[in-house]
């Protein structure tokens, strides 16, 4: 919804905000912003404070189920696929990592001839009708995030090599690039590793959080995909590590 990623965005940027501010920013009602900011902290997404919100300090990220991210922050999610879907070319074999900011590179793809491997059902599903070759990594579902995990998706992956690899995480504080869970990040940092060029997809509102394990350094990845609304003094501590786009 479009409100409420205007409010995680002005918290983001400006650490703490108004009832008030953001009612006549937004254009509705106070109590409107009031439902809103009891939904985002009920989710661990910011601190309600009083006459307003606060963002939460060094902000460890819960994960949240699949369906309950698939329209948040989406016009952010969608200028970071667009740019990531510019950086294939014909022929390229691609790794698409699960995420709903991931899968929807699938949905920006104007080249030919692309085999795409992917351990999402999510966007396996969704995009099974594209004109490419489309693979699905085998293992258990993890229903939470409709990733395909464990000993037979590791085992897989370790076989096969990318031309890229779009991947995804919860969090990513200074260098560290962070999963809610061990296997999805062990899944990840597998495929980096035989990819030719290495992108990490995130938006904006990723950066400078915590999330439970560790799954890939930033100075291994050839960039980090964003959107334009980060902050620039956060893209200039990133491009420390690596590009940031």
């Amino acid at each position: 919804e479009k409100r409420i990623d205007r409010i995680l965005q002005m918290i983001k940027l400006n650490n703490a905000v108004g009832t008030g501010e953001l009612a006549k920013t937004l254009n509705v009602a106070e109590s409107t912003v009031r439902r809103d900011l009891n939904q985002l902290e009920k989710i661990g997404l910011l601190k309600k404070v009083h006459g307003g919100a606060v963002k939460l300090e060094n902000q460890v990220i819960f994960e949240m189920y699949y369906s309950e991210r698939e329209e948040l922050n989406l016009k952010l999610k969608e200028q970071v696929a667009k740019k990531a879907a510019g950086y294939i070319n014909d022929n390229d074999t691609i790794f698409i990592g699960p995420g709903t900011t991931t899968e929807m590179v699938l949905k920006y793809i104007k080249t030919k001839n692309n085999t795409i491997i992917t351990n999402s059902l999510s966007a396996f599903s969704k995009y099974s009708s594209l004109p490419y070759k489309l693979i699905i990594a085998p293992g258990y579902l993890r229903t939470e995030t409709s990733a395909v995990i464990g000993t037979f998706t590791n085992n897989f992956l370790k076989k096969i090599n990318v031309d890229i690899a779009f991947s995804g995480a919860n969090c990513i504080n200074d260098s560290q690039l962070m999963s809610s869970n061990e296997e999805e990040g062990t899944a990840q940092e597998i495929i980096l590793n035989n990819a030719k060029k290495r992108f990490l997809l995130v938006d904006s509102t990723k950066f400078e959080t915590k999330s439970f394990f560790t799954f890939y350094s930033a100075e291994n990845l050839d960039a980090i995909i964003t959107d334009n609304e980060i902050n620039s003094k956060i893209k200039n501590k990133y491009k420390k590590f690596c590009k940031v786009l």
